[in-house]
């Protein structure tokens, strides 16, 4: 099977099961789709520098958007970067400790990127997990003391 050209599909739905009378039975039409052959943008690094230089490289001549993901799970615009004829470009933003950079495409979608450094839990992180972990306890300790 090639996955390089437009692929007609059929979804086909049978009798639903329910214990619910109104829905027990019911049959669905089938639904019918085109999965578009959309080629894939070129793969992007970006390479992190805490407190340093972002340098990303892709596809040669490349003008796209860097962003960031906040803590909220937003992305952040940052600045637009022209890659040059070797496909390699410097942002002008200075990289962020724990942060994960994306590439904006021209369609609006942002792609996560390869980042060039280890995020680290802090001891926030661990000391949450720590929690969990001792209320679990307790919870399994007190069950079987009933």
């Amino acid at each position: 099977m090639s996955i390089d050209v437009d692929a007609l599909f059929t979804v086909i739905n049978g009798p639903a099961t329910s214990a619910d009378a109104s829905y027990k039975g019911l049959d669905a039409d089938d639904v019918t789709g085109t999965n578009f052959n959309v080629d894939a943008s070129e793969d992007y690094i970006v390479s992190v520098t805490v407190g340093g230089p972002i340098e990303i490289i892709g596809p040669a001549n490349a003008f796209e958007g860097l962003y960031i993901l906040d803590a909220m799970g937003h992305w952040i615009f940052l600045e637009n970067v022209t890659l040059d004829a070797t496909g390699n470009g410097v942002a002008a933003s200075v990289g962020l400790p724990d942060s994960i950079y994306g590439i904006g495409g021209p369609d609006g979608t942002i792609d996560p990127t390869h980042f060039g450094f280890a995020t680290v839990p802090i001891l926030g992180t661990v000391g949450l997990m720590v929690l969990i972990a001792l209320l679990m306890s307790a919870a399994i300790v007190y069950n079987r003391r009933r």
